[in-house]
């Protein structure tokens, strides 16, 4: 009987220890309560009045529009210019992905971007902006790359070339969102031509630098050997006049004086062999020096191209400007300036590909496609956003009550 009195009172006693905490954390699990209903009801509000909808648009790379130049001097002094097409690759996608966050910080920072999409650029400057709603889709999925990778080795090429881009932006509208989505592409547009013609203008600085330096040193090189050619053509035509034709003795043969064998070769051969020599060389030394004018041509387009940069962040446009540039310079051009016309031809045939690249080359088969932010992860987020507010009141309420215990 006692027993059963003692197991009575310990259960009273939990029982009482239970109700004890409710009664001493009530007011802080009614401020639970009480923030989740206001969490639930913020994010129905959020939900319904404030929008949140989504513009997405899918764009199709169907481009071949890379053009590479290469060109080697060297005494044969030859410049062959190849052309490359292909799609947007996933190099150039990521380098595109961490650049154009830079350039619309820029664009925010020197205050122009266009009216009233001010805080849309701003979201654009943000990598992870770019990461997230910039994606890229290929024309074979990593599990279709695993099944057939031993068949070619061509595979792992297609695995990795990008067949289109999904681009989505949010709004707090329908409206809004699609507003928004235009910008966002057109500044992908505008924002990639830049980068690009930027890249290749510095290409171009660069370039200018080594090849001129090239060119000079062969220019000297060959100048150099023209002058030894020359000296000894005079001492062949001076042995000649020594021993004219009526003479047995030195017109038939003399010593090669290039030859430590002493081969005998006839003074006549000597000469014709000694002037050839100098033509090829003037020949060598009229192709270096056209190429250097080709490399200043280049130079005179970068330099006026470069101003031009610091005005305006619209490649498409600034292209425009560019193309313009190439054709008051050809027009300036004479009949001879092979060398130049074959600059600037090639300075246009690669501003045209970067300009059919982002204008046309980015075409959508189909209208943007619009939804609404689910509504569960708005009340989610609102819950989250009120408890953490409540957290962080009740933090700073501890954190009073006992500096003041201390005081």
């Amino acid at each position: 009987m006692t027993h059963h009195v003692d197991n009575n009172q310990a259960e009273s006693d939990v029982a009482v220890s239970f109700f004890d905490f409710i009664n001493a954390h009530l007011i802080i699990i009614k401020s639970i309560v009480f923030s989740i209903i206001i969490g639930i009801f913020l994010g129905l509000g959020i939900w319904f009045f404030a929008g949140n909808y989504v513009a997405v648009l899918t764009l199709n790379t169907n481009t071949n529009t890379n053009t590479n130049t290469n060109t080697n001097t060297n005494t044969n002094t030859n410049t062959n210019t190849n052309t490359n097409n292909s799609r947007l690759s996933l190099m150039s996608l990521k380098v595109l992905q961490k650049s154009l966050p830079n350039l619309a910080a820029q664009i925010v920072g020197d205050s122009m971007a266009p009216n009233g999409q001010e805080s849309l650029y701003s979201s654009l400057s943000s990598e992870k902006w770019w990461l997230k709603n910039l994606t890229a889709n290929y024309a074979f999925s990593k599990a279709d790359t695993k099944d057939l990778l031993t068949i070619s080795k061509d595979l792992d090429l297609a695995s990795t070339t990008i067949l289109s881009l999904s681009i989505s932006v949010s709004g707090s509208s329908a409206g809004q969102s699609i507003e928004n989505l235009k910008g966002a592409i057109k500044f992908f547009r505008t924002g990639g031509a830049f980068l690009e013609v930027r890249g290749l203008l510095n290409d171009y600085k660069n370039l200018t630098i080594v090849e001129t330096a090239e060119l000079q040193k062969q220019i000297s090189l060959n100048e150099l050997e023209l002058g030894y050619v020359e000296k000894r053509l005079k001492q062949y035509e001076e042995l000649k006049k020594r021993y004219p034709s009526s003479s047995d003795v030195g017109t038939k043969f003399m010593i090669d004086g290039k030859d430590g064998n002493s081969k005998f070769l006839p003074i006549d051969a000597q000469i014709i062999a000694c002037n050839t020599d100098v033509n090829r060389i003037k020949e060598v030394l009229e192709r270096l020096r056209g190429q250097l004018i080709g490399i200043e041509t280049l130079k005179s387009f970068n330099d006026e191209a470069e101003p031009l940069m610091r005005k305006n962040y619209d490649g498409l446009a600034l292209i425009k400007q560019l193309l313009g540039i190439v054709s008051k310079m050809q027009l300036q051009l004479s009949g001879v300036e092979f060398s130049s016309k074959q600059q600037l031809t090639r300075v246009n045939a690669e501003l045209l590909s970067i300009n059919e690249k982002y204008e046309t080359g980015l075409s959508a088969n189909a209208p943007p496609v619009i939804k609404k932010v689910a509504m569960v992860k708005t009340i989610v987020f609102s819950i989250f956003l009120i408890l953490s507010i409540l957290l962080g009141w009740h933090i700073v309420k501890f954190i009073s009550l006992n500096m003041r215990k201390i005081t």
